[in-house]
């Protein structure tokens, strides 16, 4: 079972992620991301986190790390909806700027080239 639901957006993979991204959980998901980021037909990676839940130290390196991997293969790694917790987190461990962030879906609509 795929850890992420997964849909096309034009030239954007959207990842809708609901669950806690902690120590236990953040291996299904880089693997999952691991099969997508090879697939070369779209240039926008999504990640919808507006119900995630928990997110521990684990959770935010695996974050970095497949932000890292999508851009190493010349695709945009964003983060759609993140919730309060989730930017609080950003913000302490200085890394809001090492993410593009769309607000809402609204802010996604209009940035993305579709």
């Amino acid at each position: 079972m795929n850890p992420a639901n997964t849909s096309r957006l034009g030239s954007a993979l959207i990842l809708l992620y609901k669950k806690d991204l902690t120590h236990q959980l953040c291996q299904p998901l880089k693997e999952h991301f691991e099969t997508l980021i090879a697939v070369q037909d779209y240039q926008h990676v999504v990640l919808d986190l507006s119900e995630l839940g928990a997110v521990d130290e684990s959770g935010l390196h695996l974050l970095v790390y497949l932000n890292s991997r999508v851009r190493g293969h010349g695709k945009i790694l964003h983060i759609l909806s993140p919730p309060r917790h989730f930017l609080e987190l950003l913000q302490k461990k200085q890394l809001l700027r090492f993410f593009n962030l769309f607000r809402n879906e609204d802010d996604m609509l209009s940035s993305l080239p579709l």
